[in-house]
């Protein structure tokens, strides 16, 4: 019988949206008008303790920068209503002596008969039964006070909490002295009268705040600071833990949701208020999710210019339930904390700061997949960054590891490269391990590398904070290991540099050399590669301006140096080897030329711009021709630091990256664990984590296989494989990829493919990495990851880069071209699909798919075509300035065309 034969004439037009008046997303714009976000955890002049007792039953408070000669003592607590003050004893020092014992005591209200002078009894039982605990009635900001009889020169408060109960509510008390007696009986008049100290928790001001600027982060109880913005009114400030100065346990109340939850001191600041953290470092769950929604909208609604999120604990949270958390609760963005060192591991091999590039590289990956989950309504994110001397562990504050200049420069600029966008230095403080300033006023050294790194982010922040993060790449440096040079880990979240998929249109080579005679051993260091554009729609929302962005469609990429060197270890600031750590890991110590190589091929000679980070001001950078239109040009970087670059003319060259050609294409296992069906191994989703569902795993076998039909013959350039990252990476060792045009069946077992003529074997004996990137250039259909032993097979992600062979090509019908036109195309043009096919699909669905760049699909849909012309129209005004991909597939074949948008 032979084969029906039939034409249809299939006609599509694909509209594209000039974007005219649209909007930046609301994550994003609200970045461009603040730029990007530098913030400390700052005291409020509050106690933060206790949160909870733990046994803890006095804090001792010191007065800084001297003696302080004062006749009357105030502890007075910050919240606005239904507050309750208990106290068991309240001691005041001066030359040694408790000044207080016995003096005379008042306090706001009393409750019963727990009067004031109970707190100056001498007895520091907290038992409320036992009769010596303070209770003032619920009230507006309660106090209590104890005149001293004389002024003294005190240099210590010691406060001593109630034990039977309720210690919770001495969070955030305040102590206040003077030499006369306080007039206000609200917190915020007793802080603006003349004489007034505020003996507690450090907070800078004056020349300590204005050389350091940071946005002021406050985390507790009041959560606002009255003394500091009496003296600073212009600052910017940011609130964690919000709204209670607690991790969040409940959505907000009827009367909250009418009125906010600013109080008036805060209200008076609002238009100074840049973000809101909401609770932190809870654990997830639905009815978390749905209490960060509502509190959300209610802040969208009643402060709209203020940047939204929750922070975790770094990896607290899964993949699922991060995306189900962005989506559905919209934060503006995503944040953890994790602080790298420690006494016992103050760096990693090679400088490397490979660790945080995962943690931001997988914090990257959730913003950029966005509210929509597709990548349209991207997010931004950020991180946490080392502001204490470290001790046994990571998060050990008052230890006595001093991290490096490059390692805070590192974790700076590697986050800005990475294209984060909100930093917070845990955590501003004063004493004599404070990595900031100690007991005697003196600043550290630590404070003079954030207030430089703090210059440059602001400088690069008029850009940065108008671009998104497109791209990041690793080159990685090595480290002696058994005397040898060996090469650095990679990232798992970071894809290898190489020159064939390169976003740049011109970099053709990246090269570092360590500068530095005895710096890791002389061997050259990690190099980070950041690449971005302009956010969605810059151009055409007229709420915010392009600033310094020369085109709406430029391209910038951002080079660091990921050379750091730790501190030496481990020695007080008062020691006189204090400054010999120091010196150990300067920025200097770990300088790096890293060396661009350029050709410009057919394409006029580009000026090369570069972002003074010293400066703020764009300046040519002179390039060193090699022959013809191949130039060269070296960065010289400091240990951590970045640079930031574009060019001046790369928006008008089309750049022709290899398409995934594995994408969504028919794969197979040689068996199936669990579920974990080959498919998952060519979904665009290089997640390693197997409870995100995006591991292919197969039984535990002797060769066990995995393989994938292009669906066409193909120009193979390079494969790229990702390995499983939760557990089990080791199984994917000693294995081959085999490539070949004609297919491997079932049947034939390893040593029977290797001796075929037609495949072409590349046998890998070290781990899978993330990706291993393996250079191919041979012609192929079929691709098989096989291992040589016995194993299971697990794998991420197997991406087969290349063009295919006969493009054009539909079966028994050659002649008939598929026709795109025009392309490129502009903005608000149709774009046309036209060809008659002669095929046997009759009844079958045409699917019609559109990828980005980067491989993932961003529309699809089906249609039945009859009896000759099908029109459609597909709104996908996603379609920016780009590159895209059309695939065209049914049962019985498949095309794919590249489109430019300009």
């Amino acid at each position: 019988m032979k084969k029906r034969i039939f034409m249809i004439l299939a006609v599509f037009s694909l509209v594209v949206f000039s974007g005219h008046g649209q909007q930046v997303n609301r994550a994003q714009k609200l970045f461009v008008k603040h730029g990007l976000q530098f913030q400390t955890w700052s005291a409020t002049g509050g106690h933060e303790w206790p949160i909870f007792d733990n046994g803890v039953t006095s804090r001792i408070s010191n007065v800084f920068g001297g003696s302080k000669s004062v006749r009357y003592i105030r502890v007075q607590l910050p919240g606005q209503s239904n507050e309750v003050l208990s106290l068991a004893e309240v001691q005041v020092f001066s030359g040694g002596v408790n000044v207080a014992l016995n003096k005379v005591a008042t306090q706001s209200s009393t409750n019963g008969s727990s009067e004031a002078s109970r707190a100056v009894d001498g007895n520091t039982n907290g038992d409320i039964n036992n009769g010596s605990v303070t209770h003032t009635q619920a009230s507006s900001q309660p106090w209590w006070e104890v005149d001293l009889g004389a002024n003294f020169d005190v240099e210590s408060v010691r406060v001593y909490n109630r034990t039977d109960c309720c210690g919770e509510r001495l969070r955030g008390y305040y102590i206040l002295a003077s030499p006369s007696p306080f007039v206000s009986a609200s917190l915020g008049g007793a802080l603006a009268e003349n004489e007034v100290v505020l003996i507690g928790p450090h907070f800078p001001v004056g020349d300590e705040y204005t050389n350091l600027p940071f946005v002021q982060g406050f985390y507790e109880k009041p959560m606002f600071s009255p003394d500091f913005f009496n003296r600073h009114p212009n600052a910017l400030w940011s609130m964690e833990k919000a709204p209670y100065g607690t991790q969040l346990d409940m959505g907000p109340t009827a009367s909250e949701i009418s009125n906010g939850f600013l109080d008036a001191h805060q209200l008076e600041k609002v238009g100074n208020l840049v973000t809101l953290g909401f609770g932190d470092e809870e654990n997830y769950s639905n009815e978390l999710k749905d209490w960060f929604k509502q509190w959300f909208d209610l802040s969208k609604a009643k402060y709209p210019d203020v940047l939204l999120h929750n922070n975790q604990y770094v990896n607290q949270w899964s993949d699922s339930q991060m995306r189900t958390y962005i989506q559905q609760a919209q934060p503006d963005f995503i944040s953890f904390d994790n602080y790298l060192f420690n006494e016992s591991q103050v760096e990693f091999d090679g400088g490397s700061l490979r660790p945080m590039y995962n943690y931001l590289g997988r914090y990257r990956r959730l913003a950029l997949e966005g509210i929509d989950g597709n990548g349209n309504l991207p997010i931004e994110f950020g991180q946490y960054t080392i502001g204490f001397r470290q001790g046994s562990n990571q998060a050990g504050e008052g230890g006595l590891y001093y991290t490096s200049e490059s390692q805070i420069y590192g974790e700076v600029f590697g986050a800005l490269t990475m294209g984060a966008k909100w930093l917070s230095a845990w955590r501003y403080n004063r004493w004599d391990r404070s990595y900031w300033i100690d007991n005697a006023g003196n600043l550290l050294p630590g404070y003079n590398w954030y207030a430089n790194a703090l210059k440059e982010f602001k400088n690069l922040s008029p850009h940065l904070s108008r671009l998104q993060t497109t791209d990041v790449r690793f080159i990685p440096g090595e480290h002696l290991s058994g005397g040898s040079a060996v090469t650095n880990l990679t990232p798992n979240e970071v894809a290898v540099w190489d020159a064939v998929s390169d976003p740049d249109p011109y970099i053709t080579g990246i090269t570092a050399s360590n500068m530095v005679s005895g710096t890791n051993n002389n061997l050259k260091g990690d190099v980070l590669i950041g690449y971005f554009k302009p956010v969605k729609h810059l151009s055409t929302d007229t709420d915010i301006s392009m600033g310094p962005i020369h085109h709406k469609d430029a391209k910038y990429f951002m080079i660091m140096n990921g050379l750091t060197k730790a501190s030496g270890c481990c020695h007080e600031s008062s020691s006189s080897l204090f400054q010999d750590d120091i010196n150990q890991g300067l920025a200097s110590l770990a300088k790096q030329t890293i060396t661009l190589n350029i050709d410009f091929g057919e394409n006029p000679v580009d000026v090369l711009k570069r972002v003074n980070p010293t400066t703020g001001v764009v300046e040519d950078i002179l390039l060193t021709q090699v022959s013809g239109n191949e130039y060269k040009v070296d960065i010289v970087l400091d240990g951590g630091k970045a640079d930031l670059f574009y060019w001046e003319s790369a928006h008008s060259v089309e750049n022709n990256i290899p398409y995934n050609l594995a994408l969504n294409k028919a794969a197979t296992e040689s068996s199936v664990q669990s579920g974990a069906l080959a498919s998952r191994a060519v979904d665009g989703d290089t997640s390693g984590n197997w409870i995100d569902g995006s591991v292919a795993h197969t039984l535990s076998e002797f060769q066990p296989w995995w393989q994938v039909d292009l669906g066409d013959l193909a120009d193979i350039t390079n494969i790229k494989l990702y390995n499983r990252t939760d557990c089990c990476a080791d199984r994917m060792i000693n294995y081959y990829v085999l490539v070949s045009e004609n297919p491997f069946q079932e049947s034939e077992t390893l040593i029977d493919i290797l001796t075929r003529s037609d495949v072409y074997e590349f046998y890998q004996t070290s781990q899978m990495g993330r990706p291993t990137n393996m250079s191919i250039n041979q012609k192929g259909r079929y691709v098989r990851i096989q291992l040589q032993g016995t194993n299971p097979i697990n794998m991420a992600e197997v991406e087969v880069y290349g063009t295919f062979s006969n493009p054009l090509t539909i079966q028994e019908n050659k002649l008939n071209e598929f026709k795109i036109y025009p392309n490129p195309l502009k903005q608000g043009e149709t774009l046309k699909i036209n060809r008659e096919w002669v095929n046997s699909f009759e009844g079958e669905p045409l699917e019609v798919s559109i990828f980005s760049i980067t491989g993932k699909k961003i529309y699809t849909k089906k249609i039945l075509p009859e009896n000759g012309k099908n029109n459609l129209e597909i709104n996908v005004e996603q379609l920016t300035t780009g590159v895209y991909f059309i695939e065209l597939l049914t049962g019985s074949f498949s095309e794919t065309k590249k489109i430019v948008v300009k």
